[in-house]
């Protein structure tokens, strides 16, 4: 992927022969976008071909043409729920490796690299026990941006023990502001198990009561945090909605109440689909009895359905990968939750925009404003050919141009 920084000075203006501004809208053909010191100073139809002033470079003024007229141009990508200090390959390895920070540092540093390389210029990493990915955020690098939520908040004996250790509620309130202390971006908490392969619809009991998990979304909000909430049931996402958690990881099993619930309260979801989906495919398949088998494709092609169905109802829907699960890459792995998607009913625009103007409202990116309009910083990245024909183009993004370079 070639790199272009846009704070040189030099006026930048790029022809696209397919433009998708992020914000859920059609497709254009033909767009002429002119950037300076960084701005998106300007989004217009390029003039017809034949036409006296084409969209080069005027006489002396200075600009940088970039003609993409056989790419497609849209902003930079979001990955909403990823987990830094996790390979994808190897949990115990992974968990191993964090008695050696230096280490651990480096791998995540491949991790990030990888992300950047598949066009992902922000992340939101969903916690670690030993605050890796927190470090790395504070690290010298501007992209990718690194949206930590330290560790995350479950109770003594139940799921999660890599994510963060135990907790009493009557402690909650005190940990959150230590997080928001420590450089914490938003609130991690899991107020259920994972999903069950074995029997449909299990996800494991509630890990905390209303009452403590309003004290957390309290205390968040005064802060000014808001709460990621991993929730695998109707039952934990209810739980979450109603305590005001700002966005819903995972959400397997979910009615269509629930999120008719969801989009009153404008609270966002991320479905996280090709963690589950991968299960499908070698080498992980072989491990799953013909029982397991059937009930992970249950799941997957109910998480694609309802994911369609959240978008009709006005959900905000957000594109996560859970990267560092097992089998699911750093970055390599966000075209196949794009293509989960689609393959469920999601229309194109709406899965981009999953993946842009809804992913910064989600993770709070500062530095990715996940939309390409006049006045916006420019983060922005092309692909050759027609995306919307073929999304598998997003693996191997051919330009990255960016402010932030």
């Amino acid at each position: 992927m070639e790199t272009i920084p846009l704070r040189t000075g030099e006026p930048v203006v790029i022809r696209a022969g397919r433009f998708i501004d992020g914000t859920g809208r059609q497709p254009l053909k033909n767009i002429v976008i002119r950037i300076e010191e960084g701005i998106v100073r300007s989004v217009s139809p390029a003039p017809p071909p034949g036409a006296p002033d084409p969209p080069g470079p005027a006489a002396g003024s200075g600009e940088k043409f970039y003609d993409l007229a056989g790419c497609t141009v849209l902003p930079g990508l979001i990955d909403c729920h990823v987990h830094l200090a996790l390979d994808g390959q190897d949990f115990a390895r992974s968990v191993r490796r964090w008695e050696d920070p230096a280490a651990s540092l480096a791998v995540i540093e491949g991790h990030l690299a990888d992300t950047l390389a598949a066009g992902i210029v922000a992340v939101r990493d969903g916690g670690d026990r030993r605050l890796l990915a927190r470090h790395a955020a504070g690290l010298e690098r501007r992209l990718p941006e690194v949206i930590s939520t330290g560790r995350a908040l479950r109770v003594k004996g139940k799921y999660g023990s890599f994510l963060g250790p135990g907790l009493d509620a009557a402690h909650l309130p005190a940990v959150v502001t230590d997080l928001a202390a420590k450089g914490i971006r938003q609130v991690k908490v899991l107020i259920s198990g994972i999903v069950s392969f074995k029997r449909y619809g299990q996800a494991g009991a509630l890990q905390f009561d209303r009452s403590a998990l309003e004290a957390i979304c309290r205390t968040a909000r005064d802060l000014g945090l808001k709460v990621m909430a991993h929730a695998s049931s109707d039952e934990a996402v209810r739980a979450a909605l109603l305590a005001g958690a700002d966005s819903i990881e995972h959400g397997y099993f979910l009615t269509q109440e629930t999120l008719a619930l969801m989009a009153d309260k404008n609270v966002a979801w991320v479905p996280t689909i090709v963690p589950v989906a991968v299960r499908l495919t070698s080498p992980f398949r072989q491990s799953h009895p013909p029982e397991e088998l059937a009930v992970i494709e249950r799941v997957v092609r109910r998480q694609q359905e309802m994911a369609a169905l959240a978008c009709e109802m006005g959900v905000r829907i957000g594109a996560g990968t859970d990267a560092g699960a097992a089998g699911v890459r750093h970055g390599l792995s966000f075209t196949d939750e794009l293509k989960l998607l689609l393959a469920g009913g999601l229309p194109f625009s709406q899965a981009i925009r999953a993946a842009t103007a809804n992913a910064v409202s989600i993770t709070g990116a500062t530095g990715a404003p996940g939309v390409i309009a006049p006045g916006r910083e420019a983060n922005l990245i092309a692909v050759r050919g027609d995306l919307e024909g073929n999304i598998d183009l997003l693996r191997k993004p051919a330009f990255l141009f960016s402010c932030l370079l």
